[in-house]
Parts: structure tokens; C-alpha cells; sequence
């Protein structure tokens, strides 16, 4: 079970994630998503009264000290050298990767609650910009809310459905390469990690 303080985190970041989903288009690159996720997030920590208004976005860029996502080519991590600048066009793969990492010197820093110090989540999922120019959840069966995750903790999982979901969709999609993918939810502060991981 979450605490109060986990619970509110991943709260939070399960909203910026959607918001950033819900921005995806292809007038749109990951640069602009990245700035929306820093601007989402500050303002939900700030609403909490984690933070305060005063320096938001600043402690907002260091509590989520890496980028929103990056591109999905034949592998999680094999595209270094495509900018973020690039348009978000229909058939691009990326993960949406909202993080809140409370490091101690950064409470200090920013005078967050003590209950948050050295907690640390992130939230992140595989999305590709469909024809019409909108963010399809590849990872959509897997357990995204607190309580799917909370119900899912300790059992055995099968994946097959999910596997067979995103096979599907590869195939209507006509993708040429094999899409990783992968919903992580960590929780550094109480040590717990789930980690499920599919290819289609």
C-alpha cells in the first residue's frame, strides 16, 4: 500500500502524464512536451503546497532533473542523435516519463515537508502519434492508477494480453520495427519497484 505522501506523488505525476499526452501533436516536439511536463509539474506542487510559487519552475527542473521522453527506434535507447526539436509526426514512438525525485538537498533548498524527503517515482509509458495527430497509450493494459498497482502488488502477472494488444496494434500500424515496451513505477523512498516489460 502507498503512504499518504507516495499516494500524492504518483497522483500528481499521473496527471502530467495525461496532460502531456493530451498535447501531443504534430505542431508539437518533445522540447515543447518537456516544458509542458516542468510546467504541469510545478504548478501540482505547488497546488499541494510542496513547493512554494516563489522559483516553482526551478524546483520543478530539478526535482525532474531529465527530459519528459525521448525517441523509440529498434531499441529503448538507440536514438541519441535525433533532436527533440523534431515534429511529433504520426507513427513516432516515445515514452512520456514524468519523475519526482525528492533529494534531501533539494528539500533543503526549496524547504519541501519532511515527509517527502528522499522519496523518489516515476511514471512512464509508451505512446505513439497516431494518423490523426494524437497519443495512443501502447502500454494502455498495463496498471497505471494507485489502485491498479496496489491491487496488482504480489500477484503473479500475465502479460500475454498485453503482448497480443500490442502486436495488434504494430500490425494495423504497419510498423517496420519492434517497439520495447514498458510501464516502470518507482518508489526509491520505500524501495519498491514493479516493473513490467513487453516487445510486440
Amino acid at each position: 500500500q502507498y503512504t499518504p505522501t507516495q499516494r500524492l506523488l504518483h497522483d500528481i505525476l499521473e496527471e502530467v502524464q495525461r496532460t502531456c499526452a493530451n498535447a501531443i501533436s504534430p505542431e508539437r516536439n518533445l522540447a515543447d512536451i518537456h516544458r509542458i511536463m516542468l510546467t504541469e509539474l510545478a504548478r501540482h506542487l505547488v497546488s499541494e503546497r510542496i513547493i512554494t510559487s516563489t522559483k516553482a519552475l526551478e524546483a520543478a527542473e530539478q526535482i525532474c532533473p531529465h527530459s519528459v521522453g525521448h525517441f523509440l527506434g529498434l531499441d529503448v535507447h538507440d536514438t541519441p542523435t535525433v533532436s527533440h526539436s523534431n515534429p511529433l509526426r504520426p507513427g513516432v514512438v516515445f515514452p512520456l516519463e514524468p519523475g519526482i525525485y525528492m533529494r534531501p538537498q533539494l528539500c533543503d533548498k526549496y524547504q519541501i515537508p519532511k515527509e517527502f524527503v528522499g522519496l523518489g517515482l516515476r511514471l512512464e509509458d509508451d505512446f505513439v502519434v497516431s494518423p490523426d495527430g494524437s497519443a495512443i497509450r501502447l502500454t494502455d493494459q498495463l496498471p497505471t492508477s494507485a489502485e491498479q498497482l496496489e491491487a496488482l502488488v504480489g500477484t503473479n502477472v500475465n502479460t500475454d494480453p498485453v503482448a497480443h494488444s500490442a502486436r495488434a496494434l504494430c500490425y494495423q500500424n504497419r510498423a517496420k520495427r519492434h517497439v520495447t515496451l514498458q510501464t516502470r513505477m518507482a518508489i526509491y523512498g520505500s524501495m519498491t519497484l514493479l516493473a513490467l516489460a513487453d516487445r510486440c
